[in-house]
This record gives C-alpha cells, structure tokens and sequence, in this order.
C-alpha cells in the first residue's frame, strides 16, 4: 500500500508540474525499488524462480560505503531522509565487531567465524557480525540503524554467494528479513515474500541439510530457529 501511496503522489506531481521534477522523487523512486517485489507469485520470485539480470537487482544499492548518500543526497534540506543523517553515519561508518564467543553455536558451525577470520578470507563474516546483535531482540527492540547494518556493511563475496544460492548465505538473508520487516515499513513486502521463497527453495533443493532448515524463520516445518 505505500508503494502504491508513493506511485500516486509521483504522478500526481508531474501531472500539476509537466516539465519539472521534484528532488523528492529520488527519494520515493528508491523506495519504490527497495520494497516492491517483482511478482505475486512465490515461484516467481528469487530465488524460486529462473536465473535472471535483474536478481537481486535492489541490494544493488549498497555497492560502496556511500551508495546511498549519492542516491539520496540525505544532507540536502528537502530530503525525505533529513532526519536519517546520523543513521546513515553510523550505518556506513565503522564495521561492527560482535564476540564470535556470542555467535549461535549452531550459526558458528555453519558459519566458521574464527579470531583469525576476516572479510576476505569468510565470506560469512561480516554479515554474521551485523546479524547476530538484532537476532535475540524482540519486535520493538531494534533500531533501524541496527537491521540496516546488515546491507550497508554487506561484502562482494557475499553477494556472489547470495547470487550462486548458497545456502548458507540464503539462511542468513532470511534471518535478516525476519528483523527487517518488523522495523523497516519499505522492506515489509519484499521481506515478506522472499523470506517464504528462500523457505521452499531450501527445502526443496538442500533437504538434508537439516541445521539449516531447523534455523529457517519462515516457511512451512519450520524450527525453533533463532529469532524470538
């Protein structure tokens, strides 16, 4: 419904204004692209659904440290995002370092984030880092710079894996997506959908990996998990 709202308030303002464009716009286009999920039906959405150029198309947007800075000009003063400027300090700041010690065992074996891990040598890391803080806090406990971390932090090599389906990182997007959509109102929707998609595809293509469907958030057999 507030993609909807937004594409409506788009229209109407280039209808009344023909030939201008209102900076806000960049803002609501963004949003647009964040929260809306390319289809209705489950097998139609990634990763249920073929290959495709336009995969993962949204996370696109957190390339660089100040991505969103260059796309939303927050700083400006008729930014819809004035009031995030010191959120996206934080987020786009320094790393997160969590205690590997406080990394779910059943995480840290899937995972492997050692004392002598780095970004470049786990893949896992930093997402699991930026995770991990937000997975035991219930609805209304976290912070959206806290649930944002986990895109504005998130590596390369993650983002191949995420493209390849691997598992692991499938498992720790729909983590993700499960604290999302609770805080984030323009990830709700696609939260929603790719969190069930990601949910069969893992049951249907890795069945007997059991700890990683035991931990899956959403989707039908679902374990306890890790999420309150």
């Amino acid at each position: 419904m507030h993609v909807v709202f937004a594409i409506s308030a788009v229209h109407g303002r280039y209808r009344d204004t023909p030939g201008l464009s209102d900076p806000n716009d960049n803002d609501i286009t963004e949003v647009i692209a964040t929260s809306s999920a390319p289809a209705k039906r489950l097998h139609e959405i990634w990763p249920l659904k073929s290959s495709g150029p336009t995969d993962l198309e949204w996370l696109r947007m957190t390339e660089g440290k100040l991505a969103v800075w260059k796309l939303t000009d927050p700083l400006r003063p008729v930014s819809l995002f004035r009031g995030m400027v010191g959120e996206y300090a934080l987020m786009y700041g320094h790393p997160m370092r969590v205690d590997i010690n406080k990394v779910p065992p059943v995480l840290a074996r899937l995972c492997r984030p050692g004392p002598t891990s780095f970004p470049e040598t786990n893949p896992y890391l930093t997402a699991v880092q930026t995770l991990v803080p937000v997975l035991d806090q219930r609805a209304g406990q976290q912070s959206r710079t806290q649930i944002l971390f986990f895109t504005s932090q998130m590596k390369r090599p993650f983002k191949r894996l995420l493209h390849a389906r691997d598992p692991v990182a499938l498992l720790l997007l729909s983590l993700w997506y499960s604290k999302a959509r609770e805080v984030v109102w323009w990830l709700r929707f696609r939260a929603s959908f790719e969190c069930q998609s990601i949910s069969i595809y893992l049951r249907q293509y890795h069945p007997v990996q059991r700890e990683i469907l035991d931990l899956l958030p959403c989707g039908s057999d679902e374990g306890e998990g890790l999420c309150g």
